[in-house]
């Protein structure tokens, strides 16, 4: 699934899927970089979650990790998961690689 460039994306927000608890932060967006989605829908702007939110879904369970930093190579997004889900962020119809570390190019040089 192709989704078109957004636009309006601006690093700093934060996204949610609509489908599971995943939300993410934008911390890297080059300019033409696609909304990222997960569970097969774009992810929509979110206010931040609160910490004291109770979590639908088992710990443990297959899909993003909160803290853990997601990039897509092709396109330059980097986001950084703030609440797990069973969703994966991914960008143009490819899964986002998960990062060991924050990375060491871009504002987080």
């Amino acid at each position: 699934m192709m989704l078109a460039p957004s636009t309006g994306l601006r690093a700093g927000d934060t996204l949610r899927c609509i489908a599971c608890t995943t939300s993410v932060v934008l911390m890297d967006v080059p300019a033409g970089a696609a909304r990222p989605a997960c569970c097969g829908r774009a992810m929509l702007p979110s206010r931040p979650v609160p910490c004291s939110t109770p979590r639908l879904f088992l710990v443990g369970s297959a899909g993003a990790s909160a803290g853990a930093w997601y990039a897509d190579a092709e396109s330059g997004l980097v986001v950084r998961c703030t609440r797990s889900g069973r969703g994966y962020p991914v960008c143009s119809g490819r899964p986002m690689t998960q990062l060991d570390d924050r990375p060491d190019t871009g504002l987080w040089a």
